[in-house]
């Protein structure tokens, strides 16, 4: 009996294997292809609402040129050998390693890049995930719609920027904290304090020598001496108008004013960035809350060192930044380290990389058999700032004696997203506002602050605060949402058009002139967990004018070197 089982099963695998079917390895977007077979799309679709957004491509592989680098990729490939410096709390990330196998081609002095990861199955068919980050950097002149066809068909000559995708980086863990950015604000108030008494004839506190400016023109320069302790309670800066008048001070204390503290990119450069906190947004992003001890203690207090700084604009995030990055060019310079740093916002190739990545034996590993289920395929930008977002409505009872203030929430929003939250109840994380940047996994026991630190240890990419990315609406995701707009209105289908309907709706919601914004926050909380990362959390968006600021929103870094 035994046998003739055995020679069943053994019969089954054969069929298995022979048979021109792939694993359901995950929700990407897969390219099939066999000898010199027509390149298929197979999309294995997910429950789930907006799960339907995919590409196809239609193009001949020549299997002489199959991962075939040109001198671009090879230049890169030697560009970045040597693994750059270490930085803290960052995770390194190098698509360039060995995770990225592609087709390459010259095209107007630029390098691109077709396809990436191929993988072998079974029955000896490859395929090769698309990230689906590429919607934002794709032309879309290079889309073909073809009328009751979900997905967006890329011409087979559609090209991705090589420099965007494979040039690696370091990632942050944590959200910038309280006590992060104070000393980027300390850094501004010494240098301001400073500059008033080098110009007010106190010598001492620095000198002027003949430079480049940021024109590369020849211009005096100041430079400032920090080594003398700075007299606060000179006449000089207090008749300046660095402090606060006296009828606005409290209890009289002798306090910067916000409005003076100013940050110069460039010395010479006329254009200034305030890069004060907007503490009142605690208060303006809810109006019926008690939250005047945040707006009074948030940013300042010791206590809150550690907790993400909210109330940053876009501006205000890309001048912290450049102020680590000349930081860390400076120390790297004393120390003779011949490579140059920049920090910045992430981009959404970036953020797809940190989000979808896992640990796997040890090493980082970029588009694994997971990824389809991890990246984010959704078109809908339903991210939650604030409260006031929420229609407020005042009414009274039937008799006139009695007011009261209720809401109505967005309806559609509570349906397509109750199994992931706790509506009203912010203290299931056991916070009600906050959390502090970094989740220490020994000491933490509340299960769904620990769905917000995967395995590389980043943590909060799906909750605490959304973040600011670099992504603009107008040029990057404006573009194909309109062209997916036109795609599903070829359909006659009820179940199409009410997509659409809820696609267009969303679309609303976000600023034409914004920059994306990612991330749960503290009042949009979302929880899941799929292959130990909160995926729901990480996945939600919003485009934001980046003039705003809001107690929800704060920002982390990415870090890239350039060898000299």
């Amino acid at each position: 009996m035994s046998k003739y089982r055995i020679f069943f099963c053994s019969v089954l695998i054969l069929f298995f294997f022979s048979q021109d079917v792939f694993p359901q390895y995950s929700n990407g977007i897969y390219v099939k292809y066999r000898d010199q077979r027509r390149v298929e799309i197979y999309n294995h679709d997910l429950n789930s609402y907006f799960h339907n957004s995919h590409f196809r491509i239609n193009q001949k592989i020549n299997d002489s040129n199959k991962i075939k680098p040109d001198s671009s990729f090879i230049f890169l490939k030697q560009k970045y050998a040597t693994k750059p410096p270490k930085v803290n709390d960052c995770v390194y990330f190098n698509p360039l390693d060995s995770y990225i196998e592609n087709y390459s081609v010259e095209l107007d002095r630029k390098s691109y890049f077709y396809l990436n990861k191929c993988y072998e199955s079974p029955s000896s068919e490859v395929r090769i995930i698309l990230p689906y980050s590429l919607r934002m950097y794709i032309d879309t002149s290079e889309i073909t719609l073809i009328p009751g066809q979900l997905e967006l068909v890329l011409d087979s000559n559609f090209k991705a920027p090589l420099d965007e995708y494979l040039q690696p980086f370091y990632f942050r863990k944590f959200e910038v904290s309280n006590a992060e950015y104070r000393e980027f604000v300390s850094y501004v108030k010494d240098s301001i304090a400073r500059t008033i008494l080098y110009e007010a004839g106190q010598a001492q506190f620095g000198n002027t020598k003949s430079g480049l400016g940021s024109d590369r023109l020849k211009t005096n320069i100041m430079y400032l001496n920090w080594e003398i302790k700075i007299p606060w309670d000179s006449e000089i800066l207090d008749s300046s108008g660095l402090y606060l008048q006296e009828n606005e001070r409290f209890y009289r204390r002798r306090e910067i004013n916000p409005e003076r503290l100013n940050y110069r990119k460039f010395i010479d450069d006329s254009t200034t960035i305030n890069i004060y906190p907007d503490t009142l947004s605690w208060t303006d992003d809810f109006h019926y809350s008690f939250n005047e001890p945040f707006t009074n203690c948030y940013f300042w207090h010791p206590a809150y060192g550690d907790y993400p700084v909210v109330g940053i604009t876009y501006w205000q995030a890309l001048a912290y930044l450049d102020w680590r990055t000349k930081r860390h060019q400076k120390l790297l310079d004393e120390k003779g380290i011949n490579w140059i740093v920049t920090y910045d916002l992430p981009t959404e190739i970036e953020w797809d990389f940190a989000s979808t990545s896992e640990m796997i034996d040890k090493q980082t590993t970029l588009f694994t058999n997971n990824y389809g289920f991890l990246t984010d395929q959704t078109w809908v930008c339903d991210l939650k700032l604030k409260s006031n977002a929420i229609s407020i409505i005042e009414k009274s009872d039937s008799a006139q004696k009695l007011s009261y203030i209720t809401k109505r929430k967005d309806q559609l929003f509570d349906l397509l997203k109750r199994q992931v939250k706790f509506d009203g109840n912010y203290v299931i994380d056991v916070a009600i506002f906050t959390h502090t940047v970094k989740i220490i996994r020994k000491k933490e026991k509340n299960v769904l602050v620990l769905q917000n630190q995967d395995d590389l240890g980043i943590c909060y990419l799906g909750g605490n605060v959304s973040e600011w990315l670099k992504n603009s609406y107008s040029e990057q995701w404006g573009p194909i949402f309109e062209l997916r707009q036109n795609l599903l209105s070829t359909f006659e289908e009820e179940d199409v058009k009410l997509l659409a309907q809820i696609e267009a709706y969303y679309d609303k919601g976000n600023d034409k002139n914004g920059k994306l914004v990612r991330g749960a926050n503290w009042y949009d909380e979302r929880f899941s967990n799929r292959f130990g990362k909160n995926t729901e959390g990480a996945q939600t968006k919003l485009f934001v004018n980046p003039d705003s600021a809001y107690c929800t929103l704060g920002f982390r870094y990415v870090v890239h070197f350039e060898p000299k």
